[in-house]
């Protein structure tokens, strides 16, 4: 036994660094009852499933979402988000399914609701709520210059995977209208950050025109000048974003933001 337990101790410490690494994970959902036009009580299973494979800078998963009703003719099985990151310093190149965000988002925003489980009240299928984009995205950063550049087509966040309509059923869509998109930011001082983020958004069909959303930011930091001025125990910041959307409904949006405080008050 001393012998296995030295021989096992021997080869965990000389062993080399494991560099690979697969995560694998699952929400499983499980509901039974009447609801609707449902004559009957149903039995239903929601599962999401996800595997991602990391080795070194190289990253690539896939989800898969299924959707089963016993008692009723509803149920899909698909393949709803595939993607490879690459990862390098200050570069980051992510192909496939991704998320990301222009400035505080206001001109663009692509996100998730981990682990939320919605029903649609129109195509009666349950189905993970996710505004990802489908495309690619490059990014670099640094310490004076951010820039970041993307295209893709956004998910609607209420269509299920799978979901039918028409006589007969035929698949809805769940991709729209192809969207560019960049930011770039300086920082001339390092408490200090300005730029502008740009989209261009480009209609699938001749019914629209395109259009484009741009945005002018500034963030400020105040911490370091508080520290040069000995008044160390107090931080505070301040973030403003002004958006202008032309060529299709005008419109503008404003975002601000501050927070100030010290050891035990705090104000945002």
């Amino acid at each position: 036994m001393r012998k296995n337990n030295l021989l096992l101790f021997c080869t965990l410490l000389f062993a080399p660094p494991v560099a690979a690494q697969v995560t694998v994970s699952s929400l499983t959902e499980v509901q039974r009852g009447e609801a609707g036009s449902d004559t009957s009580a149903i039995s239903t299973v929601y599962n999401q499933f996800n595997i991602d494979y990391s080795q070194k800078d190289l990253q690539v998963g896939l989800r898969t979402e299924a959707y089963n009703v016993w008692g009723a003719d509803r149920e899909v099985y698909e393949i709803t988000q595939k993607y490879a990151r690459w990862t390098h310093e200050s570069a980051y190149v992510v192909a496939g399914n991704f998320y990301a965000m222009l400035g505080r988002g206001l001109t663009l925003r692509a996100f998730e609701l981990p682990g939320v489980v919605l029903e649609s009240q129109i195509y009666r299928l349950r189905y993970a709520p996710v505004q990802d984009l489908e495309g690619g995205m490059a990014t670099w950063t640094g310490n004076r210059v951010e820039v970041k550049a993307l295209i893709g087509r956004p998910a609607f966040s209420d269509v299920p995977p799978g979901a039918k309509a028409g006589t007969p059923p035929r698949t809805v869509g769940r991709r729209g209208d192809w969207i560019s998109g960049s930011e770039f930011s300086i920082r001339p001082f390092s408490p200090v950050k300005v730029g502008g983020t740009f989209v261009y958004v480009n209609p699938k069909d001749d019914i629209q025109d395109p259009h484009q959303v741009w945005s002018a930011l500034g963030e400020m930091d105040f911490g370091p000048w508080l520290e040069k001025s000995g008044i160390q125990s107090l931080y505070g910041g301040f973030y403003g974003e002004y958006a202008r959307r032309a060529g299709g409904p005008e419109g503008h949006g404003l975002y601000l933001s501050g927070n100030f405080g010290g050891l035990q008050v705090g104000l945002s």
